[in-house]
């Protein structure tokens, strides 16, 4: 079964109606593991700072971020809207969209580098 949500207006472009939609399950053209939200981390020059880019460089839209956060903490504030920490997941940019292209940055303090790994996201695409 595939499960598809529009996500915005229909668009009319060269009198071709072109929706984006969300779509679940394999086989999508944005369905594969290859479109993916990449996170780099890298330390900054600030002693136990951490820089964060989360990118998309995917044709497709990414949507419903969600990071495997278990035992992250940072000694500085994080923008809840890059970054909210809610049980041991972390919502990415308030679930909202991330364009092809688009790349969201947070830092944060911490002894170590923190592992995060891709839990969960939903793609779109135009059809």
């Amino acid at each position: 079964m595939v499960v598809v949500e529009v996500v915005e207006e229909v668009v009319v472009v060269e009198e071709e109606m072109k929706v984006p939609i969300v779509a679940t399950g394999g086989g999508d053209v944005c369905g594969d593991e290859q479109y993916q939200l990449t996170i780099h981390q890298e330390p900054t020059s600030t002693s136990k700072e951490w820089s964060v880019t989360l990118e998309n460089h995917t044709p497709c839209v990414i949507l419903n971020v969600k990071l495997d956060c278990k035992g992250f903490q940072s000694r500085t504030t994080i923008d809840p809207k890059i970054i909210l920490k809610q049980d041991d997941l972390c919502i990415v940019n308030g679930g909202e969209r991330i364009n092809p292209g688009q790349s969201l940055h947070f830092l944060y303090i911490s002894e170590q580098q923190f592992p995060f790994k891709l839990a969960d996201q939903s793609v779109a695409y135009i059809i």
